[in-house]
C-alpha cells in the first residue's frame, strides 16, 4: 500500500542529497495524517561511494602534508581531516538528522518566531527523512525581491539569527552547522520568524570543549585578540608563556 505521493521534481538538492514534496495519502502512526504536505529528503544513490573515495583522497593529502613540512602538524590537518569525515559521514544518516530536528525543535519550543520541521520519525531511514513541508522563500530569495525589504524587518531577521546562534552555543550547546541563507525560510515577514533547515551537521561540544570555546568567544567579543590568542594556544596543549605564543597572541596580530 503506497504511503506517499512524491512529486518527482526536486525542490532543492545538494552534493549528499535532494528534497522532493510530497503528500501523505493515509494515516502513519508518529509519521502523520492522510493529506499531510511533507518533505522527504533522499540521500542520492553513489553518494556514500564518492564521500568515501574523496575523503580518503583528503586523509591521504593531510597526512603527506604533515610528513613534507612537519610544521603544519601544529594545525592537526591529519586530525581536522578525520574529524570533516566523521561529521560529513553522520550528515548521510537521515535518522540522525531526524534526531537533531527533534532536540533543536524542543531547545526552541519556547522561541516563538523561531522553528524547526518536525521529523516523521516511522517514514524515515537511513537513506531518507520525512519531515514536515515548511512553505516560505529562503532568507537568500526574500532579500534580493525586487520590491525591496523594509530596513525594520531586515534588523528584525538579523536579530532573530544571532539571537538564535548565540542561544544554541551558549545555552544549549547543539549548533546547527550549515546555517547559510538558503537552509533558512521566511515563514512571516511581518512578525517576523523564520525555520531552519538541514540540520545533518550539528556541533557538540563535551563539557570542558565548551567552556573554553565560550572563554575564546568571549575574549573575541571583548575584542581582547591576545587573550583569545592564549586560550587557542592553551587549547592545544601549548605554553602562552613561549615566544612563538607570545608572537602568536599580540594584538597586533589580531587586529
Amino acid at each position: 500500500q503506497r504511503t506517499l505521493d512524491v512529486d518527482p521534481r526536486p525542490v532543492g538538492t545538494g552534493c549528499v542529497a535532494q528534497v522532493h514534496r510530497a503528500t501523505l495519502l493515509r494515516d502513519v502512526a508518529d509519521g502523520g495524517r492522510a493529506g499531510d504536505a511533507v518533505a522527504v529528503k533522499v540521500v542520492h544513490p553513489a553518494a556514500r561511494r564518492r564521500v568515501a573515495s574523496d575523503l580518503e583522497l583528503l586523509r591521504a593529502c593531510a597526512r603527506a602534508a604533515e610528513r613534507l613540512a612537519p610544521q603544519t602538524r601544529w594545525f592537526s590537518l591529519a586530525g581536522a581531516a578525520d574529524e570533516f569525515a566523521a561529521t560529513l559521514g553522520a550528515q548521510m544518516d537521515m535518522r540522525l538528522e531526524a534526531k537533531h530536528l527533534e532536540r533543536l525543535g524542543e531547545n526552541f519550543r519556547r522561541v516563538r518566531n523561531v522553528r524547526f520541521p518536525a521529523p516523521r520519525n516511522a517514514l524515515t531511514s537511513e537513506d531518507v527523512l520525512v519531515e514536515d513541508f515548511v512553505e516560505g522563500p529562503s532568507m537568500r530569495d526574500f532579500l534580493k525581491r525586487p520590491e525591496g525589504v523594509d530596513d525594520r524587518v531586515r534588523k528584525a531577521l538579523a536579530k532573530i539569527g544571532v539571537d538564535a546562534v548565540c542561544k544554541m552555543i551558549f545555552h544549549d550547546n547543539l549548533l546547527h552547522g550549515d546555517l547559510h541563507p538558503g537552509n533558512i525560510l521566511v515563514v512571516d515577514a511581518e512578525t517576523p520568524a523564520v525555520c531552519f533547515l538541514d540540520a545533518g551537521i550539528c556541533v557538540e561540544l563535551g563539557p570542558p570543549e565548551h567552556r573554553h570555546f565560550v572563554r575564546v568567544l568571549a575574549a573575541l567579543m571583548r575584542h581582547d585578540g591576545e587573550g583569545a590568542g592564549r586560550l587557542l594556544i592553551a587549547g592545544r596543549g601549548g605554553d602562552p608563556g613561549t615566544a612563538a605564543a607570545r608572537g602568536f597572541a599580540t594584538d597586533g596580530d589580531w587586529a
